[in-house]
């Protein structure tokens, strides 16, 4: 009884604080949150994967993922492809979004590119992976994710090689929409700026890392972009470029890329190994000079005296 009467007076209590809302704002309404409004504008294939249909295939699994997630309101990618004129058709994605803003309002367009494709004969397992990027209406990237996906071992498997690659691409899809939602969910407010250093709150920090890159749009254009370098009641990023634009307070602030622990290790060694690579260079180039310097000198002293 004594549980009972306490729940009754926490109820009663909200609906109290309620009701004072309400008459401080007649206006107040519990409406459902807004959605990112998307396109699926191309699909690349930059692997050796044989399939005609990749692109269609991938497309259509885009759709269908983006539309199950509550962050997104999907736009088809036929709908988007009706819109395109023949000599537009290849061309590249800031030309096609030049047009489509006359035609259709937007978020962001989506942009695929595959660019890795296994197939094992034994085990009738296939890979895809690929970079997949949100373009802004300037056609400026705002978000982009790395993902891949697999049909997963198939041993004994008889069938057809279309329902393998189709299973292959929906893991592809759903690894990548789950990344950009991720992406487009953390999204904050500059605070203060201090030359290239810049102080933002953000909603979502769940999973942020430490070099982490970031953009920063005024009226939904991007003016600037940088990596967070601390992560706390407030965050930081040291801008890395600067369009004509100054950044001031309540700027919009978007995650670009957040880059795991295992990506970060590889993107530090492959620095490490441009660094070496120049030393090296800088190296036999000095070494080569020399050797050509002792050359010329020594076929000075070796020419007869006239």
């Amino acid at each position: 009884m004594v549980k009972m009467r306490h729940q009754l007076s926490k109820i009663k209590l909200l609906f109290f604080l309620l009701l004072i809302v309400l008459i401080l704002n007649p206006n107040f309404t519990f409406s459902k949150p807004i959605k990112f409004k998307i396109a699926v504008l191309d699909v690349k294939n930059n692997s050796t994967c044989p399939s005609e249909n990749l692109k269609n295939y991938l497309s259509s699994a885009l759709y269908l993922t983006l539309s199950k997630i509550d962050a997104f309101d999907a736009i088809q990618f036929e709908q988007i492809e009706k819109l395109i004129p023949t000599p537009l058709k290849n061309s590249n994605p800031t030309e096609k979004i030049q047009l489509l803003n006359k035609l259709i309002s937007t978020d962001g367009y989506i942009v695929a590119y595959i660019d890795f494709y296994s197939y094992n004969e034994d085990t009738k397992e296939i890979i895809l992976s690929g970079e997949f990027q949100i373009l802004n209406s300037e056609g400026e990237i705002i978000s982009k994710a790395k993902a891949s996906g697999t049909s997963g071992l198939k041993l004994g498997y008889k069938g057809r090689y279309t329902p393998l690659l189709v299973e292959s691409i929906n893991d592809l899809a759903q690894n990548a929409t789950e990344k950009l939602q991720q992406n487009i969910s953390r999204n904050g407010k500059v605070v203060s700026v201090d030359k290239d250093i810049v102080k933002f709150t953000m909603i979502n920090t769940i999973g942020l890392n430490i070099g982490a890159e970031i953009v920063i749009l005024k009226e939904n254009k991007v003016i600037a972009r940088g990596l967070i370098t601390e992560i706390s009641h407030l965050l930081t990023a040291k801008i890395s470029t600067l369009k004509d634009k100054k950044i001031t307070e309540y700027d919009q602030v978007l995650v670009v890329t957040n880059p795991t622990k295992a990506e970060k290790t590889i993107l530090t060694k492959e620095k490490q190994l441009k660094k070496e690579k120049k030393k090296i260079n800088k190296w036999v180039s000095g070494l080569l000079g020399a050797g050509l310097l002792v050359a010329l000198t020594k076929g000075q002293k070796d020419k007869p005296a006239q």
